[in-house]
């Protein structure tokens, strides 16, 4: 076993994946796949695939953070007369 694989093998299954900042070293330091199997390709994928949705996560919560500010202004009230205004206009024009 080479220096710090020990590390590597204690930490390895539940942070290359997890951690980009560990994963990165580890990938430097190791051009090869990572010891739970997967290939250096799909770990940086899934590590992207949680980031976005984490990413997309955030954006949600606070758009229905600024709707609650907005319902709690009651500036909401015109923005659903004129959507369902819209909509109503909208399926008179189809018939």
């Amino acid at each position: 076993m080479a220096a710090g694989d020990e590390k590597h093998l204690l930490m390895g299954t539940s942070t290359c994946g997890g951690c980009l900042a560990y994963w990165n070293s580890c990938m430097k330091t190791r051009g090869r796949q990572l010891e739970h199997g997967r290939g250096v390709g799909e770990a940086l994928r899934r590590t992207t695939a949680a980031g976005t949705v984490e990413a997309r996560r955030q954006g949600r919560r606070r758009e229905a953070r600024t709707r609650q500010q907005q319902d709690a202004a009651g500036t909401v009230e015109v923005d659903r007369r004129n959507n369902e205004t819209a909509r109503t206009v909208e399926v008179q024009s189809y018939t």
